[in-house]
This record gives C-alpha cells, sequence and structure tokens, in this order.
C-alpha cells in the first residue's frame, strides 16, 4: 500500500516475517533434537545470537505435512540458512511492517 507523506513523499509498506535470535536458537535446538533435515550448526547460532536480534525470514514452503521450511537470512558473513519448524511452533515467526520512501 503505497501513501503520500507531508511534502509529497511517497512511501511504501514492505511486509516481512522475522524470528528474534533467542527463539530462533530455541527453533534450532528443537530441530536437532527432533533430527530434521535442516537446522542451524551451533557456532552459526551463537553468531546470530551474539550480533543481532532478529532474523529475516527471506522465504517459507511446506516442506511436508507436519513442517515448514524456512530460509533465513543469516547476515554478512552467514546469508542464506535453512531451517525446518513444525507447523506448532510457526507462531515464533512474526511478521512486521516496513515503511520505505520511495525515491
Amino acid at each position: 500500500m503505497e501513501t503520500i507523506k507531508k511534502g509529497g513523499c511517497m512511501t511504501k509498506d514492505i511486509k516481512y516475517e522475522y524470528i528474534d535470535t533467542r527463539d530462533l536458537k530455541w527453533l534450532n535446538n528443537r530441530a536437532k533434537a527432533a533430527n530434521k533435515n535442516h537446522y542451524i550448526p551451533d557456532e552459526i547460532i551463537k553468531y546470530l545470537v551474539w550480533n543481532y536480534k532478529a532474523v529475516i525470514v527471506t522465504f517459507k514452503i511446506l516442506h511436508n505435512e507436519v513442517e515448514w521450511r524456512l530460509v533465513i537470512h543469516g547476515g554478512d558473513k552467514y546469508q542464506t540458512l535453512t531451517l525446518d519448524v513444525d507447523f506448532k511452533n510457526m507462531k515464533y515467526v512474526k511478521k512486521g511492517i516496513l515503511k520505505k520512501e520511495a525515491a
């Protein structure tokens, strides 16, 4: 949705999904314990928790009848990561809106 701000600038709402890094650590531990196909190595989780408050979910796909496969942006160092998350745990994936000014 585009809106016009005072002064004539256009803004655009950009919708995104994200996971708090503490929740990411918890979800990753669940994935490892359940022997899921995709989880994030511990050293990468430590890096993300130390350096970020949240990570952006760039893509998600239904992986099978009980889980989603999430593609997560891991910052400049780790760029693309994948994680399998059970349906019941998708509540940890939150939605946000960013207002961006158009040039």
